[in-house]
């Protein structure tokens, strides 16, 4: 199971900003959900974040918003929230 603290936890994220970076969205967001079932509960606010980004700069609206709800259920205060939900 990863945590905050883990080092696979900090080299997924690593992973899809470079892949971000480098102009590849839609494998950033398909590496971060991926790994979605190996995560502690504690990881779904940055990983939700990571995705949002990703699908913010690939002009994926829909999945923005998907996990813009999502996070919004964790903390509804987030700013990303509050602009793709308003």
């Amino acid at each position: 199971m990863m945590t905050l603290d883990s080092t696979e936890f900090k080299g997924l994220i690593h992973t899809s900003q470079s892949l971000r970076g480098e102009g590849n969205f839609k494998e950033a967001i398909a590496t971060v959900e991926a790994s979605l079932g190996d995560m502690d509960e504690d990881c779904f606010e940055n990983v939700y974040l990571e995705i949002i980004y990703a699908a913010q700069e690939s002009g994926r609206s829909e999945t923005a918003r998907e996990y813009a709800l999502r996070l919004q259920r964790i903390d509804p205060d987030i700013p990303t929230v509050k602009v793709i939900l308003g």
